[in-house]
This record gives C-alpha cells, sequence and structure tokens, in this order.
C-alpha cells in the first residue's frame, strides 16, 4: 500500500536537524530467528562519514547539485503530498538522532509470511515525532483509507492500521477495470486477503519509534526491547560471525542463509511427506552437501564509517561453519595480482581467481549417485571425458570485460581464459564434443578455435591457455599471448594502480575502468527503446508476432521505465567523472569464511 509505505517512508527519513544520537540499535530488538537485518547504528556517523566522502564532493558541485535537487522532487513528489495534506512537512518530522534499521521476522505462525519490523531512534524529539505519525494515521482514517484499532500491550500504546473495507473494494474494483474482466464471484476471498496483507502496527517506546507490518511482530520486539520475549540476533552465531567479519560496519545488511535454508528444507521435507515420496527430499539434501550450502551460515555487505578518506570502502562476509563441497574449490589464494598476457590495454575490466577442476570430479560423481538410474546412464557416458578435462585445466581462471566502441547492443564483451595444464588433452576433449554439438574447428596463429555457424562465440586453446568468448575476442587473446611485443592491461598505469591497492595473498581480485561503464550504461538507458526493438527482432518470435502486439509489449515496457526517474533524468556523466575513479575489489579467505573488500576510488 502505498499510503503505509509514505507514512513509514516519512518517519524514517525525515529531512530536519539532527539530534544527539541514542544506544538501542536493530540488534536489540531483531529476533535471533529473523531472515535479514539491516541497520544504520548511528545517524550522527553517517552524517559524518557522508561529509568527507566524495558523494559529499558531488552534491557540491553544481551541477550534480541542480540533478540531486531534481531527483529529489521527483521521487518525494507524491510523499510530500501526502504529508502536505495533513499540514506536514519532511522538516517536521527531521532525521533520527540515534540507530534505525529493519529487519526481516518469521511470523510466530510458520504458514503465515514473514513481517518486516522498522525502527528509528528519535531521542528527545520521539514524542513529537510519533504525534506527527499519529495525525498522519487518523488523517488516512478520516479519509477512507484506513481504520485504526488501538491496544495496550506492556503498559504500552499499540495502533493497528488496517486497510479499510471501503478502500479495499476501490481497489478491487480498479483491478478489474485493469483486466478487463468481472470478478465479481472473488470479490469476498480478496477482500478477506487484502485485509490480512494489509495491517500496520506503530508504537513509541521512550526515545524508539516502532513500526511493523504485523502486530505479533510488533509484540515479540516490544518483549526483547524489555528483556522479557525470545533472543536477540546478536545471539546468532552466524549474524555475529559475518558482521565481525566486516569490522561490526556502522551500515550494515546481514541475510541468514542458515534459517532460509532451514525453512526451506523445512518446507520441502513436508511437502514430501504429504505426497508419500521422500526421494526427492533426499536428492535435494545430497546436492545441498555437495554444494556445501548447509554449512554457509550468513552473508553480509557493509559501509564502515571510520573512513579517513573520499574513498568510497565497503566489505562484504560470508560467514561459514565449514568450507566443504563447491565453496572449498574456490578456496585457493594468489601472491598477488596479475593481468595475463592476453589480456589487452583497451579492458575496462579484469576478474581473477583460481578454481580447483580436478576436485569437482569426486563432486560430480557424488551429485550424479542422487539421480535416477537412467539419468545416470545418460551421463555417465560423458563422464570419462568431463574428468579428462578438469584434470587437465585451471585452477587459474580471468575473465576480461571489453567495450567496444561506437556502442551498440552488442559492445560489451567478454573473454575467458582458463590456464590449460595439458593442452592436447583439451583439443582432444573439444574435438569429441565439437562433433557432437556441430562445431567447426580451424587453425589460427598457430593455435585452434572451435566455433559454429551463426553463433557470435568461439572457444579457442593456445598460449596454455583455453579461451571463451566473442569470436573477435578470442581471436585477439590468441593473437596477443603470441606477441610479445602487444600492449597489454598490465602495462598501463591504471592496472598498476590496482595493484597497489589490493592487498596481496587474495583468492579473487577484480579491477573496473568505472568511466567508460557508466558511459556505456547511460548510452544503454538513451537507446532503450531501439535496444527492446532490436532484441525483438532478434528472436523469432518477434520477426513472426503479430506487429500490433509486438508494439503493444515494447510500449508497455518503455511506459513502465519512464516511471523510473533516473530513466528520464540520469546523473550528469560529467559529474560522475569528475568525482569518481575506478574501482577494486579483492576477496581473502579465512578460516570461518571469506571476507571481500571494495575499494572505489575518488577523484
Amino acid at each position: 500500500m502505498k499510503t503505509r509505505a509514505s507514512l513509514i517512508g516519512a518517519i524514517m527519513l525525515g529531512g530536519g536537524p539532527l539530534a544527539f544520537a541514542g544506544d538501542v540499535t536493530i540488534t536489540d530488538l531483531a529476533s535471533s530467528k529473523a531472515l535479514a537485518v539491516v541497520g544504520v547504528d548511528s545517524w550522527d556517523d553517517l552524517v559524518s562519514w557522508y561529509e568527507g566522502s566524495m558523494y559529499s564532493a558531488m552534491l557540491e558541485d553544481p551541477a550534480g547539485r541542480a540533478w540531486f535537487d531534481q531527483m529529489r522532487e521527483e521521487i518525494f513528489k507524491e510523499l510530500h503530498e501526502k504529508l502536505e495534506e495533513h499540514d506536514v512537512e519532511m522538516v517536521d518530522i527531521g532525521w533520527p538522532a540515534g540507530a534505525m534499521g529493519f529487519s526481516v521476522e518469521q511470523a510466530d505462525d510458520p504458514d503465515v509470511d514473514p513481517g518486516l519490523l522498522f525502527m528509528a531512534d528519535y531521542g528527545e524529539r520521539s514524542e513529537d515525532v510519533f504525534d506527527i505519525a499519529l495525525t498522519l494515521a487518523e488523517g488516512m482514517e478520516d479519509n477512507g483509507e484506513f481504520d485504526i484499532i488501538e491496544e495496550e500491550f506492556a503498559g504500552l500504546t499499540i495502533y493497528s492500521m488496517t486497510v479499510s473495507e471501503e478502500a479495499r473494494r476501490r481497489q478491487f474494483e480498479e483491478m478489474q477495470e485493469q483486466l478487463g474482466v468481472d470478478l465479481m464471484d472473488q470479490a469476498d476471498e480478496f477482500l478477506d486477503f487484502a485485509n490480512l496483507e494489509s495491517d500496520m502496527s506503530f508504537v513509541r517506546m521512550d526515545d524508539l519509534l516502532l513500526f511493523s507490518t504485523r502486530l505479533d511482530t510488533l509484540q515479540n520486539a516490544i518483549d526483547r526491547a524489555e528483556d522479557s520475549g525470545d533472543d536477540t540476533i546478536t545471539e546468532s552465531d552466524s549474524f555475529n560471525g559475518a558482521h565481525a567479519m566486516m569490522d561490526r560496519s556502522g551500515v550494515y545488511a546481514i541475510g541468514m542463509i542458515d534459517t532460509f535454508v532451514e525453512l526451506t528444507l523445512r518446507g520441502l521435507e513436508e511437502s514430501a511427506q504429504m505426497m508419500g515420496d521422500p526421494s526427492e527430499f533426499e536428492m535435494v539434501m545430497k546436492l545441498l552437501e555437495v554444494v556445501g550450502v548447509q554449512n554457509l551460515g550468513a552473508a553480509g555487505v557493509g559501509l564502515p564509517l571510520d573512513q579517513p578518506g573520499p574513498d568510497l570502502e565497503m566489505s562484504m562476509s560470508l560467514y561459514t561453519h565449514e568450507k566443504t563441497g563447491l565453496i572449498e574449490l574456490f578456496d585457493l589464494s594468489a601472491p598477488s595480482f596479475e593481468a595475463p598476457g592476453f589480456v589487452d590495454a583497451d579492458a575496462v575490466s579484469l576478474v581473477s581467481f583460481k578454481f580447483d577442476f580436478a576436485g569437482l570430479v569426486p563432486l560430480i560423481r557424488e551429485a550424479l549417485a542422487t539421480m535416477p538410474p537412467e539419468q545416470q546412464g545418460m551421463a555417465g557416458a560423458f563422464l570419462p571425458m568431463v574428468e579428462q578435462l578438469f584434470m587437465s585445466i585451471g585452477p587459474e581462471i580471468s575473465v576480461a570485460q571489453y567495450l567496444d566502441r561506437p556502442f551498440t547492443i552488442n559492445s560489451k564483451q567478454f573473454v575467458v581464459g582458463v590456464r590449460c595444464a595439458n593442452p592436447q588433452v583439451v583439443m582432444g576433449a573439444l574435438s569429441q564434443v565439437g562433433i557432437m554439438v556441430g562445431l567447426q574447428a580451424r587453425d589460427f596463429d598457430g593455435s585452434q578455435i572451435w566455433e559454429a555457424e551463426g553463433m557470435p562465440a568461439a572457444i579457442g586453446v593456445g598460449a596454455g591457455q583455453l579461451f571463451i568468448g566473442e569470436t573477435t575476442k578470442v581471436e585477439n587473446a590468441i593473437r596477443l599471448a603470441n606477441n610479445p611485443d602487444g600492449l597489454r592491461l598490465a602495462d598501463t598505469d591504471r592496472f598498476q594502480r590496482a595493484q597497489d591497492v589490493v592487498e596481496g595473498g587474495a583468492m579473487f581480485y577484480s579491477f573496473q575502468e568505472m568511466a567508460p561503464s557508466f558511459e556505456f550504461d547511460q548510452w544503454r538507458m538513451q537507446n532503450l527503446e531501439k535496444i527492446i526493438r532490436e532484441q525483438f527482432a532478434a528472436n523469432d518470435f518477434g520477426e513472426g508476432a503479430d506487429e500490433e502486439w509486438r508494439e503493444e509489449i515494447i510500449q508497455a515496457q518503455m511506459d513502465e521505465l519512464k516511471k523510473n526517474p533516473l530513466y528520464a533524468n540520469p546523473m550528469p556523466l560529467d559529474v560522475i567523472k569528475r568525482h569518481i575513479g575506478d574501482g577494486f575489489t579483492w576477496c581473502i579467505s579465512r578460516e570461518d569464511g571469506f571476507l571481500v573488500r571494495i575499494v572505489t576510488e575518488a577523484k
């Protein structure tokens, strides 16, 4: 509901002066069974970080400020209008004084969808801001949009908003009109469903304002705040592990993988029991074991607020109870970030990592063992060739990206290089595959390339590498690898800068030249209708389809895109180029998981 979102958005994202910071955060309210937690632990610290960041410099740029003011007006237009209806302005609400955040909470009833819990610490202004929230809610009740119910709980008054029957009937009629069908025989069912799905409850606890899409979620949070409820998310080893890996960043979003997997498996097991056939569930369990998913704890992304300069530094974490299965095969480090000899100086990005292909063979056997006998027989026929191939490649893998100019729909091109320990074995395997799938082999610069007629991609073997990518890029990679005097990315200043920034001993490295990427993204936005039409024309259903139907589909996509303010008004490219430099990423393997560092340099 837009009206409900307007109320939450207004309170959570105000726009006035700052107050003092509190010390209660979303981690004190979210339950240990939460599926995800997103938090800002101190609004003052976030503002201080922003003031020293590249984003502050971008908005001090006159062109950047003009763009931002226009975007803010467009994005918050509906919210401003809703507030004005009740004589409220954003500045009246202001920003939180302390922490703010939200969590995705499991409902008490496992058959009910999760609820959202929002919190904001407004400090000494909490009573005034709560009064505004109540005024807005009562105004929506007067307009016939919601019904409000008051309830006493733990000495507090909780206000619950439910979409009124009048508003639900209006929604139903609008839906009928949009669909162009008569659904009156389903009206009662729809109205009951809309009523169940459209609740929002809110309460004030001293300096805190709490909102939730479910009453029981809010009540449970109140109990936890008063130390009389179940455990908080801080009792979760997975949450603490993922957060600690990121040095407990002041801004964070953490998803609980183990909780999600547990819920998913519980649902699958119940389904299998109802069907009376546990075989499918057992197969899923075995596949998860092969991949290593069941030993994953939590994944997070964090923004440290104590950064010393304008560069943007972020962290990502994957907390694991144990590295097993497919996950373990990535756990190989390299002493430094190196650009292979086949990557030319025009590359706009490079990703480098390792993968234990040989270790994949026993996992494939384990996965095959979970399949029905007839499928095992079909896959087993290819297994010896696959094993021979995997024993002969890796572990080094490099992916280079290029942006061909002038820009077209196909400008973004990749070439993947995988080190070959035994090129002859690899070529033999590709020759066998080529015969089965119709690949034609040809010689090129002392190497060999396989390609299919009408396909833009190719596979090549040369210079000790297995290449996969667009045909001309594979040819260029082979040509450059055989030419000691060619211009390479490794020789450029921008890549040598990447080598200075990243840490050695990582298992994953990447470099991204940002300016060309921004240029291409804006070109795509400006030519989106042309691109959509070309994509339709490239598909059989597009060429053969009724012209009127095809035009309706294209226009529907364009109408939806035009609702996005960034489509009509992207940030000026010159502002981006003046303030944002290149990006660097690396991943460090740790005993408790993996830690990714991301740096975007400011100019």
